[in-house]
């Protein structure tokens, strides 16, 4: 209990400054503005993808359809460098792959690729 209690009491106390600090700059008035509403229709997308990824996983399996999803979601939020958005994408494929293949032996839905392997 003397751990925890270590930990716990500094925590406090940084969360109670912290929000000290919003409170101070809330009541001065030096806060940024509110930014403009955005599309509803992006957020709604971003659903939907969500929900197909869910549904892709069963199907095409987790590695295939994370590349998919990862490529897909940050071409929709502006990435537009084809390098980037494959190599990160293809790059969280190989980090999962790694830490619950090889480190954890946790197995990941593989879709119809499990019958070929």
């Amino acid at each position: 209990m003397v751990r925890f209690r270590l930990v716990r009491e500094p925590l406090i106390f940084c969360i109670v400054v912290m929000c000290s600090a919003i409170l101070f700059f809330a009541v001065r008035g030096r806060t940024d503005k509110d930014p403009e509403a955005g599309r509803i229709g992006f957020v709604l997308l971003g659903i939907v993808c969500m929900v197909a990824y869910y549904f892709a996983i069963q199907i095409l399996g987790y590695f295939l359809s994370s590349v998919i999803f990862l490529a897909v979601m940050m071409y929709m939020l502006s990435c537009r460098k084809p390098l980037l958005i494959g190599l990160v994408s293809t790059g969280w494929v190989a980090f999962s792959y790694l830490v619950f293949y090889k480190l954890l032996y946790i197995q990941l839905p593989l879709g119809f690729f499990e019958n070929y392997l």
